[in-house]
């Protein structure tokens, strides 16, 4: 995942986040290379910037695309799309990572995208990434739903008072055809993807179905057969130190 794909455009509001990542990583970085910063204090005032720098620019998305009306179900589903990448973004440029080795002299050292090494092999064992990706996807998650309300609002009046009215008075049958007929399956999928700190893109790079089908599961439509399957497999292919159950088709709600 890129900055410009983060961005999606020159919004300046956007460009202005994104470029204050870099400098506080690059601060953190000279810290601890002048031994100001222990590992474990640059790990934490990591922790705290990506979680503020994540809801800061995820805050910022949602307002500009609160701005266009659009659909409800359609900004819910940006909203979560763009809280799982800006979350592994986030993860991989913030999270500080030293493991030892017993069998080599030095310990190599990676804060966010800054390699180094550590003299000696004794040093602290820090691999963050997986937990901070977690607290970034918590985090955002629970994004402010005045964005929510604010499209809402625009999106009803774009339609014109006739139109709204007909969309509000159509038959049930019609309107039933419209609306998702599984929640409950993707609630479950939401779960599993978030015991993993995984997103639809981790899903379909374990052998799950493309992010397009799997975002149709996850806003609640029907999928066919041989897709369930595919993302029961994708889902049993968590790495062991997860200590996590094989999940199988049976595992899915049926509604």
């Amino acid at each position: 995942m890129s900055k410009e794909e983060l961005s999606e455009g020159p919004q300046t509001a956007i460009q202005r986040i994104l470029e204050t990542e870099s400098a506080t990583i690059d601060e953190v970085f000279q810290g601890v290379i002048r031994q100001e910063l222990s590992l474990e204090r640059a790990a934490d005032v990591l922790e705290g910037e990506a979680l503020r720098w994540a809801s800061n620019l995820h805050h910022e998305i949602l307002r500009q695309w609160a701005l266009k009306a659009i659909p409800p179900d359609q900004f819910e589903s940006i909203a979560r799309e763009k809280a799982g990448e800006i979350a592994e973004f986030a993860a991989e440029h913030f999270s500080v990572a030293c493991v030892p080795a017993s069998h080599s002299p030095n310990t190599p050292l990676r804060i966010g995208q800054h390699p180094a090494v550590i003299e000696g092999s004794t040093g602290p064992a820090i691999d963050n990434r997986s937990r901070l990706k977690k607290k970034l996807l918590d985090r955002l998650s629970n994004y402010p739903r005045q964005f929510q309300r604010d499209n809402l609002f625009r999106y009803r009046t774009s339609l014109g008072p006739a139109t709204a009215q007909s969309a509000d008075t159509r038959a049930p049958e019609e309107t039933a055809a419209e609306k998702p007929r599984f929640p409950k399956r993707a609630a479950w999928l939401s779960e599993r993807l978030r015991e993993r700190s995984w997103n639809k893109h981790d899903l379909s790079r374990q052998g799950g179905p493309d992010h397009k089908t799997i975002q149709k599961f996850l806003n609640g439509f029907h999928v066919r057969e041989d897709v369930l399957k595919k993302i029961t497999d994708a889902l049993s292919k968590a790495p062991s130190s997860m200590k996590l159950s094989k999940v199988g088709l049976l595992d899915i709600p049926q509604d």
